[in-house]
């Protein structure tokens, strides 16, 4: 199946939609739900999961007094200026309202929502035929409906919503009306699939990055003794929401991770070495660790869930024992614990209330002793105890010309001030599992790249990490014979290949290890897809987007540097 991106439906969603005038606003939330629901032609449970997944079914606040800056409208979640474009205003138009109706309404609310799955339903049904007649088979149009244009976003933002749909939901609102949905059999083969996202980040467990906008947090170089404090925020918005939110230019805030209510689910955003913009107080950014909670303040009983606690306490934990400081709540706070408020916005107590005082800090400190191992920990800079040992690791990755988006240089020779020398892998990643405390200077040198110096603080006792980046040297780069021969590839050009998973390979060579990149056809784009790094001649990987043509090219690293990329190979997938 394949994931709809940024196609804009206004002129099907308006061909098909009735004006608002013509409806009953006076409609009960269950009536409106199946109203819109046969208007439109969309499954009622369908739509109904979609606005428990984004806000629980209940409309949030209007303006931010008690979290982040909510940027999901209404009881459906609608966004404004994400990626799939402004679905309020175009909601508004398809039914011919102003947006402040179909943000303040929520009967305008719920028809807007059903008419946009029902034009991305037309959309869908125009570019790959078939009927949507189950559950399953709107996955690729929920999947869009996230508002986020990273299809590990959209794959988690649809399991989200079908995992509501299986366990079905038996809730009240806050009026007192009921709103339930009975349970369903669900088979969506993307559910199967690991997330597509990197899942390396800086956090010892399972988390994916998705990165935020260069534009919102401060590239910096923190070391171990800079960080000695986490603060704990609620977004007022949902997981995804927030993801596309701190990738958009225009928000001007990011933080460090965002966690999900249902499961617990991570997504780091920004590494640890570089300065989140969440606290609103530069000194509380410059030393602290910042993590998001989906949810919303005034609704603490649905958001505040075990999961989001435990995952919550584990990562606070992880990050404390990491920087060594003591996990206790001098250094564990919430935003409205920021000091100052910066022009109405930053942070403290008169600017934001999250978490709020229905986030139970009892518990949750709980939580993170037991995740600590039962010990405060040690507090690094912030005093007390020393961590045990003198040394800690250095790990990190060499990459070209960007820390963040480079490729990573595999054969690097990165050498320490101590004597201590290793080479990078495949991937560009170094690690020295016992470097003496204190300030070490690194040198990182590459065939076809300029050699790169600096130095990092090393703290005892935990992983420091310092990743640098290589500038290839005037001639250098790309190593004599250029692009590599397509003559052996497989799959050939234009094959139909049939799933689940795929295995490509090309010819050997005396390159110690190769690069390929996967693309995907939206239906008038190519989308990258994937880079793989990988020592073998051969590489199998799992296609989430059915009948779909991918393209993959290929390039080696020889001689110092890399080849140039192999001329793409094309194959048509289905599962």
């Amino acid at each position: 199946m394949r994931l709809l991106l940024a196609t804009s439906p206004i002129a099907l969603i308006v061909a098909c939609s009735p004006a608002f005038g013509e409806l009953d606003s006076d409609y009960t939330t269950t009536e409106a739900f199946a109203v819109a629901a046969h208007t439109y032609d969309v499954p009622r449970d369908l739509l109904v999961a979609i606005g428990w997944t984004v806000t629980r079914l209940e409309t949030p606040e209007l303006h931010d007094h008690g979290g982040e800056s909510a940027v999901h409208h209404g009881i459906m979640g609608l966004s404004n200026g994400a990626p799939t474009g402004p679905q309020l205003d175009r909601a508004a138009a398809a039914l011919d309202v102003d947006p402040s109706v179909v943000e303040r309404d929520e009967v305008a609310n719920i028809f807007a929502a059903a008419a946009e799955l029902r034009a991305y339903g037309d959309l869908w049904l125009e570019d790959n035929g078939g009927e949507l007649t189950t559950y399953s088979d709107w996955a690729p149009v929920v999947a869009w409906y996230s508002g986020v244009d990273h299809t590990s976003m959209q794959l988690s933002f649809a399991r989200d919503v079908y995992r509501w749909l299986e366990n079905g939901l038996d809730v009240t609102l806050s009026d007192g009306e009921l709103i339930k949905v009975e349970p369903h059999t669900i088979d969506v083969p993307i559910f199967g699939l690991q997330t597509l996202g990197a899942v390396s980040s800086d956090y010892h467990d399972t988390a994916q990055f998705i990165a935020a906008s260069t534009s919102n947090y401060t590239n910096d170089n923190r070391s171990g003794s800079d960080i000695d404090m986490v603060v704990v925020h609620t977004a007022q918005g949902s997981y995804s929401g927030v993801a596309w939110w701190f990738a958009d230019p225009a928000a001007g805030a990011s933080a460090h991770y965002v966690i999900r209510s249902s499961d617990g689910e991570v997504t780091q955003m920004v590494w640890e070495e570089d300065v989140a913009w969440h606290a609103g107080d530069w000194t509380t950014n410059e030393r602290s660790v910042g993590i998001e909670q989906e949810g919303y303040v005034e609704d603490p009983g649905r958001w505040y869930t075990t999961a989001m606690y435990q995952s919550l306490a584990n990562l606070t934990a992880d990050v404390c024992n990491r920087y060594g400081f003591t996990c206790d709540r001098n250094h564990v706070i919430g935003h409205n614990e920021v000091p100052g408020c910066s022009g109405g916005s930053g942070g403290g107590a008169s600017c934001h209330t999250d978490p709020g005082s229905g986030f139970d800090w009892s518990y949750f400190m709980d939580l993170v002793a037991a995740a600590t191992g039962g010990s405060s920990g040690s507090t690094g800079s912030s005093g007390g105890t020393t961590p045990t040992g003198a040394t800690g690791a250095l790990v990190g990755l060499i990459r070209a010309d960007d820390i963040y988006t480079g490729a990573g240089i595999s054969g690097a020779t990165v050498t320490l001030s101590d004597g201590q020398r290793t080479t990078t892998d495949g991937t560009g990643w170094f690690e020295f599992a016992s470097v003496s405390e204190g300030l070490v200077d690194l040198t990182a040198s590459a065939s076809g790249y300029d050699t790169a110096v600096d130095d990092k603080d090393v703290m005892a006792g935990v992983t420091n990490w310092n990743s640098m980046a290589l500038t290839a040297s005037s001639g250098g780069g790309s190593s004599s014979g250029g692009t590599t021969s397509t003559a052996g590839y497989s799959p050939t050009d234009w094959e139909t290949v049939w799933g689940p998973d795929v295995t490509m390979d090309w010819p050997t060579s005396a390159a110690p290890v190769y690069q390929v990149q996967i693309y995907w056809h939206d239906g008038a784009n190519w989308q990258s897809y994937y880079t793989y790094t990988t020592r073998d001649s051969d590489k199998t990987f799992w296609p989430a987007v059915d009948d779909t043509w991918y393209a993959w090219t290929v390039r080696e690293f020889r001689s110092g540097s890399w080849s140039g990329w192999s001329a793409a190979n094309y194959f048509w997938f289905e599962n």
